[in-house]
């Protein structure tokens, strides 16, 4: 685990997978928009998007994402149906699959 020091205290820079989102129909999300949500949902800033390339060799059909943090938010059900009201919001003609990882 790494640890970023911050004068007076410590802080755990470690993230952590929360959750996994799975677009099909040909829908993207941007890194921008899917933080921007993320901060929303969760009242946090702290989150990192990744795009999940799947298995090596393998196309896929659909866009993975991984949002991961510096932990399990505290209320993760409620954090997981904001962010999935939100993502059907703004990505309407998409099939939306959240699935939560922690």
């Amino acid at each position: 685990m790494s640890r970023t020091t911050i004068p007076g205290r410590h802080r755990t820079s470690t993230m952590l997978p929360i959750f996994r989102l799975r677009l099909r129909n040909g829908a993207s999300i941007g890194p921008v928009l899917l933080k921007r949500l993320w901060s929303l949902a969760a009242a946090s800033d702290q989150v990192s998007v990744s795009r999940d390339v799947g298995r090596p060799g393998h196309a896929s059909v659909h866009q993975t994402y991984i949002v991961s943090a510096p932990g399990t938010p505290w209320d993760v059900a409620t954090v997981e149906t904001t962010l999935r009201r939100l993502l059907q919001e703004q990505l309407s003609a998409a099939h939306v699959e959240l699935t939560r990882l922690a």
